[in-house]
């Protein structure tokens, strides 16, 4: 599974969206460090670029969880009603 970063556009939405499930471990030099139960770590970095480390497997739940909220996140909005 790759380990490629990510860009979210609203790092304040996923914040939230972390602190809910995850322990924010620190913040330090323009980067917030949520530790999840199972071990793994996302990384959000003031500039909206998130990854991940710590454990990681092939079938990553939470990892895939969270991309999935990013992606949603960065969905334009439709003010059209289209």
């Amino acid at each position: 599974m790759s380990n490629k970063p990510i860009t979210c556009n609203n790092i304040t939405a996923l914040k939230a969206i972390l602190a809910s499930s995850a322990t924010l471990d620190t913040t330090t030099n323009g980067v917030s460090k949520y530790t999840f139960k199972n071990g793994t770590i996302v990384n959000v970095f003031d500039t909206g670029t998130v990854n991940f480390q710590g454990k990681i497997t092939a079938n990553c739940q939470i990892k895939e969880e969270v991309i999935n909220i990013i992606n949603t996140i960065n969905k334009p909005f439709c003010s059209s009603g289209k």
